[in-house]
């Protein structure tokens, strides 16, 4: 958030006052995140939920962002659409409502800042998972001169290929991760890029960690 102008807030269980001086419309700002601390789902362990989420509410907006399943820790919640949506006044409630998602209440920082146009830059996307890069980023990569790296065959997760190999769960998610590595190639050449530009490094998905720990040794 190098850049950024931020601002101290006092953000509690239900929002935080949009402080004096921020940027109030996006003709003075186009991004606005907010840090909030995640203290994990308010479920217990054996609830089943899709997905925690924080809704965010102000004049004229509403929007959802979720947060993986029991995920602790600082996390950005993307409010720039709200400096889209209207002018936004001084002291004015955004209201936070949580779905399922807990957030330590306290001072908080709210940044706000502009994007430098990216036409002509030379940009790096890095995915950790096909779609990924789409789903972030599309209109970047396809606006500038981008290279796109997605990291893995996205293989892990459901299977959904039962029908096909009912008896063979590992040929399953084989062809899930090879499936999913052509359409991580093949949709950013749909986005304009060069051929070259576009990379798979094929490792398997959630494995990273381990391949990491256990540098130099090969993993299987």
């Amino acid at each position: 958030l190098a850049g950024g102008t931020t601002y101290t807030v006092d953000l509690t269980s239900n929002g935080f006052a949009w402080p004096a001086g921020a940027a109030a419309s996006s003709a003075e700002a186009d991004t606005a995140f907010l840090e909030v601390i995640l203290k994990g789902s308010t479920t217990s362990p054996t609830t089943q939920i899709d997905m925690p989420a924080i809704k965010t509410n102000g004049i004229g907006f509403s929007t959802v962002q979720y947060f993986e399943q029991d995920g602790k820790g600082r996390r950005y919640l993307d409010l720039s659409p709200l400096l889209t949506s209207g002018r936004i006044e001084s002291g004015e409630l955004i209201q936070l409502t949580s779905i399922e998602a807990d957030w330590q209440i306290g001072p908080a920082s709210l940044t706000t800042f502009t994007n430098p146009p990216a036409n002509d830059r030379r940009v790096l996307i890095l995915s950790p998972h096909p779609d990924d890069a789409e789903i972030a980023a599309y209109g970047l990569y396809t606006s500038s001169n981008a290279d796109v790296v997605t990291i893995t065959a996205g293989d892990a997760g459901k299977s959904k290929f039962g029908a096909l190999w009912s008896s063979n769960i590992g040929e399953q998610y084989r062809a899930k991760g090879r499936i999913r590595t052509v359409d991580s190639l093949a949709v950013p050449l749909l986005g304009g890029l060069r051929p070259q530009a576009i990379r798979n490094l094929g490792y398997y998905d959630g494995t990273l960690a381990q391949l990491w720990m256990d540098r130099p040794n090969i993993v299987c």
